[in-house]
């Protein structure tokens, strides 16, 4: 059996109002480990939990400037304002109860949000993607530090334990 120390909700091109939209079991939050909502998995957060995600008829497509707004503990280190790649149609108007909003752009009020006490974090922009300045700091981050991972792997520990 395995125990995750953390879950990475991926994005992607669908919209939370699609029918049938991707979904999975709101209890996944409720499982104690870190969670971080990327683009779509941030929408899919909010909503489930409460927040507001809107048709904004105005998407944001390719690199875009984001604010960092306030003490953000997966941002921390971050400059006040820096480039983060974009690829939405959708937008998380309001986060639900409990999350602190710590980045904003010009079109998306909520480009990241973070409940601490649940150990739950999301980001409306794509850190995996070498557009964004610091998405790879980020990832690490969330990885190493929130979710206490240690970097022990090596493509060979990876094969002698996956490849059967």
């Amino acid at each position: 059996r395995r125990a995750p120390a953390a879950i990475i909700l991926s994005g992607g091109p669908r919209s939370v109002y699609e029918t049938p939209a991707p979904s999975l079991d709101p209890a996944i939050y409720d499982l104690g480990i870190p969670i971080l909502g990327i683009c779509y998995g941030a929408q899919l957060m909010a909503r489930q939990l409460g927040g507001e995600v809107a048709r904004t008829g105005v998407g944001e497509y390719g690199r875009t400037e984001v604010t960092r707004v306030g003490e953000a503990s997966l941002l921390a280190g971050w400059p006040d304002v820096s480039t983060c790649w974009m690829s939405h149609g959708d937008a998380i108007t309001r986060a639900p109860e409990g999350f602190a909003v710590t980045a904003s752009t010009r079109e998306a009020p909520v480009a990241a949000m973070e409940n601490l006490a649940r150990g739950l974090y999301a980001t409306q922009f794509h850190p995996e993607v070498v557009h964004t300045e610091r998405g790879q700091e980020l990832i690490a981050h969330f990885v190493h530090h929130v979710a206490g991972v240690a970097p022990t792997w090596t493509s060979a520990s990876i094969i002698d334990e996956q490849v059967a």
